[in-house]
């Protein structure tokens, strides 16, 4: 497998097929795919150029070229998405499309396999509900692309959380900021303790 740098497009790179086909209805995707489609085809510049780089299955999902195929790379998950419309931002983030495989599920540090932009890793989960979470991943082609991908809630381990469902219903809170507030409070509370031993009686 090319883990080439070259070989991933950057998010400012795809940009402009975005802005290009801003207002254009969502491909029909069907196999096999031809190597270029008319210029009227719904995406076309963006098809034209990256069809090779994903994996296309009709009729509206996406797909990476890679796989694993070793043991080794057992854990290594191929994340599959509804056929994009925007940029994965956080505003504007992928679907995961439910052709992912279901072998495993995701957590902090898990390696994906993403459509365009290559082998990449899990490295926050953020905006839990009850029914989904947005993963944050960083690719290694270029670990600064932030890529922001939804996700069912089912296919997310989230170990440090309870399974309290009106904590889990609230929506938007970062697991890290959760943590250092805990722990800063056990601080605070220990201060106090400590403060209270050392006063005259």
């Amino acid at each position: 497998m090319c883990t080439s740098r070259e070989r991933y497009p950057t998010l400012a790179e795809l940009a402009p097929y975005f802005q290009e086909a801003a207002g254009q209805p969502k491909p029909r995707l069907f196999a096999p795919f031809p190597p270029s489609v008319n210029d009227d085809f719904p995406f076309a510049g963006f098809l034209n150029a990256y069809s090779t780089k994903m994996r296309l299955v009709p009729d509206d999902t996406i797909g990476p070229i890679e796989h694993p195929h070793s043991p080794k790379d057992a854990d290594k998950v191929p994340i599959y998405i509804d056929f994009p419309m925007h940029l994965p931002t956080q505003d504007t983030p992928w679907i995961m499309s439910e052709l992912t495989p279901a072998k495993a599920t995701l957590t902090l540090d898990t390696v994906v396999f993403v459509p365009l932009l290559g082998q990449g890793r899990v490295i926050s989960i953020i905006d839990l509900t009850k029914t989904s979470g947005t993963l944050i991943i960083s690719p290694d082609a270029h670990p600064t692309d932030f890529v922001y991908i939804v996700a069912p809630r089912k296919r997310l381990t989230i170990p440090w959380l309870t399974n309290n469902p009106e904590t889990d219903a609230k929506p938007a809170m970062h697991v890290w900021p959760r943590l250092r507030k805990a722990l800063s409070s056990q601080f605070d509370k220990l201060c106090e303790r400590t403060a209270r031993s050392k006063t005259p009686v």
